[in-house]
C-alpha cells in the first residue's frame, strides 16, 4: 500500500533506501534530506508499505500543474517485484496530474519502461541528466500508434489507473527480462507480435490474440518477443 510515512523518515532502513535514489548518498547528506522532508510542508514523503515494512520510498511536491518526483527507490529485497511502478501508478490515481523526475544515466530506463518521455540536459554540477515527463492518464490515444521502432528499452504507457487497478500497453521489439517476482495480479493480452514467457513449471507460447493470466509471487520471464512485428502487450494489474 502507497502511503504517507513522513513520520517515520528518521529510520535506518528508510534512510538506507533513500541512499539508493540520492545523489550523495553519504550519512551526512542522508540526515539532511530527512529533515528536509520532515521540515516542508511542501514536499510529500510517501512509501510501499507491506506488513509494516518499507519496501520503496517515494518524495515528491506537487506544483504549477504536475508531480514532481525528487527521489524515488525500492529496497534491495524488494526489486523486481514491481513497487517502483506501482508506486508511479499510485501517484497518477492520486492527482490525476502529470509526473515530471530528474535522473541520471543509470536509472533512465526506469523511467522510459513506464513511458516517460525523456529529454537530455547538461546540469552544472552533475553533469548530463534526464528530464523525464508522462502525460496525464486522462489523455487520450490509440494503442496502435507506435513510436519509431525498433526501441533500446521496452516502452510501457499507462492508459488507466484507478485504486489498485491498472492498465498498460506495453511495446517490445526483440526485448527479453530476468525473472520477475510481482505483488499484483497481471491479466495480459497480446494484441500483436509473438512471445514466450517462462514460468518455473511451463512455457506459454503467445501470439496475437492471446491472453495470460499471472498470479501474484508466480515468477516468470519474458525469454523471446518478436520485433516484426513489434509485440503489443495489453497489461491489466491488480
Amino acid at each position: 500500500m502507497f502511503q504517507d510515512i513522513k513520520p517515520r523518515i528518521a529510520e535506518p532502513d528508510i534512510g538506507k533506501i533513500i541512499s539508493y535514489a540520492a545523489f550523495d548518498g553519504s550519512p551526512e547528506s542522508i540526515a539532511k534530506i530527512s529533515d528536509e522532508y520532515r521540515t516542508s510542508g511542501a514536499l510529500n514523503f510517501h512509501g510501499w508499505v507491506e506488513s509494516g515494512k518499507i519496501a520503496g520510498i517515494c518524495g515528491f511536491e506537487v506544483h504549477d500543474g504536475k508531480v514532481e518526483i525528487h527521489l524515488i527507490s525500492v529496497a534491495e529485497d524488494k526489486r523486481r517485484q514491481g513497487i517502483g511502478g506501482a508506486m508511479i501508478s499510485a501517484l497518477q490515481a492520486m492527482y490525476g496530474l502529470p509526473i515530471e523526475a530528474e535522473t541520471d544515466d543509470e536509472a533512465v530506463g526506469f523511467y522510459r519502461k513506464r513511458g516517460f518521455e525523456t529529454t537530455e540536459i547538461m546540469h552544472p554540477r552533475r553533469g548530463k541528466r534526464h528530464i523525464c515527463v508522462l502525460r496525464a492518464s486522462t489523455e487520450k490515444i490509440n494503442i496502435y500508434d507506435l513510436p519509431p521502432l525498433p526501441q533500446a528499452d521496452e516502452l510501457t504507457t499507462i492508459l488507466a489507473v484507478s485504486g489498485n487497478i491498472r492498465i498498460e500497453r506495453i511495446i517490445s521489439t526483440g526485448q527479453i527480462s530476468g525473472w520477475y517476482d510481482q505483488i499484483e495480479t497481471e491479466f495480459v493480452v497480446l494484441l500483436e507480435g509473438n512471445a514466450l514467457v517462462e514460468f518455473e513449471n511451463r512455457t506459454a507460447v503467445m501470439t496475437k490474440g492471446d491472453t495470460l493470466l499471472i498470479k501474484p509471487h508466480e515468477r516468470h520471464r519474458v525469454n523471446y518477443t518478436s520485433g516484426e512485428p513489434p509485440c503489443v502487450w495489453l497489461c491489466i494489474f491488480y
